[in-house]
């Protein structure tokens, strides 16, 4: 399976065609060679994968799409913690808390 993380634009150098992404707790170089940017794209949304913008999105889609990655990472958080729990409970497993 492949994954596509979206990252806010903070900075892009069309010479070198990179941009820095901000990820949140982490901000990074990525390539711009397949997508058409210019600096009227700063604060907009790219998808990235493997280092390589794949598409730009508004400020509202990416937005959008961060709070979906958000709750389906709640989702399985919540998921994993349950599935601990039920072990658990039947005495096997261990306890991550421990």
């Amino acid at each position: 399976m492949c994954l596509a993380v979206p990252g806010k634009i903070v900075k892009i150098d069309r010479d070198e065609k990179v941009a820095i992404v901000d990820f949140g707790s982490l901000k990074q170089e990525v390539r711009l060679d397949l997508v058409d940017v210019d600096e009227s794209n700063i604060g907009y949304y790219a998808l990235v994968h493997v280092g390589y913008a794949i598409r730009v999105m508004s400020p509202e889609e990416g937005e959008e799409t961060l709070q979906l990655f958000h709750e389906y990472a709640d989702a399985v958080e919540k998921d994993i913690t349950e599935e601990q729990l039920a072990s658990r409970k039947k005495g096997f497993g261990y306890d991550i808390n421990a």
